[in-house]
């Protein structure tokens, strides 16, 4: 499985992480739910990458652990994918608000170079905020493996930047926590190969005491990771 598919999974089961990652309150991923958008009139489909969207799902507060933000909203978040009609191109996956007011979340994960990848992101953001009369915040967020594959975002989005709503993270500098499962799974995702068993087992109790679901989920990532 590929590692980007790993990567959504763990979003949708825990939302919240994607919060701690970017060092923000994970309270507000109980409001989002993880999901694809599909953007229609490009014949180019993106497949939503089914672990990582598995994990979203099942913990809406991964994305907002990752963001380091309190998870307490992730209940009122869905992860999901929608469609966009003017591209005909699925997108990696969204963090929809389950209420007004509340920002989206555009979200990218990418484990190779990409000299497309910020162009392509805003092009999707922008044709989803215009077809769909956004009236509230959002956010782009794009996790890179590491630091050596970020082309760099181009000088056109420096207002994006400067304004907060596209932000950039490294998935090699997620922190080493023992009580996070969320980060736990991400860190078993960049874990180095002989690292990765005794990283399991650490995960072993805190992930028995989820609900069934989740702990399929959890085990799922780590036997994919």
């Amino acid at each position: 499985m590929r590692t980007d598919t790993l990567f959504y999974k763990v979003f949708q089961t825990f939302p919240g992480a994607m919060f701690e990652l970017l060092g923000e309150d994970t309270t507000p991923a109980q409001n989002y739910t993880f999901k694809s958008i599909e953007l229609k009139e490009v014949a180019k489909r993106t497949n939503t990458d089914s672990l990582f969207y598995n994990v979203f799902q099942t913990f809406p507060g991964t994305l907002f652990e990752l963001l380091g933000e309190d998870t307490t909203p992730a209940q009122n978040y869905t992860f999901k994918s929608i469609e966009l009609k003017e591209l005909a191109k699925r997108t990696d996956g969204v963090f929809f608000p389950n209420r007004d007011g509340d920002p989206i979340y555009f979200v990218e994960v990418q484990f190779q170079p990409d000299e497309n990848l910020y162009y392509r992101l805003m092009q999707e953001v922008f044709v989803f905020l215009g077809q769909n009369r956004w009236k509230y915040g959002w956010q782009a967020v794009v996790f890179w493996a590491k630091r050596s594959l970020d082309p760099g975002i181009p000088q056109c989005y420096d207002a994006e930047v400067q304004g907060g709503n596209l932000k950039v993270f490294y998935l090699e500098d997620t922190p080493d926590t023992s009580t996070s499962i969320a980060l736990g799974l991400v860190r078993l995702i960049v874990e180095p190969t002989s690292n990765i068993e005794n990283r399991v087992r650490q995960l072993e109790t805190s992930v028995r005491a989820l609900p069934v679901q989740q702990q399929r989920n959890a085990i799922e990532c780590a036997i994919r990771s």
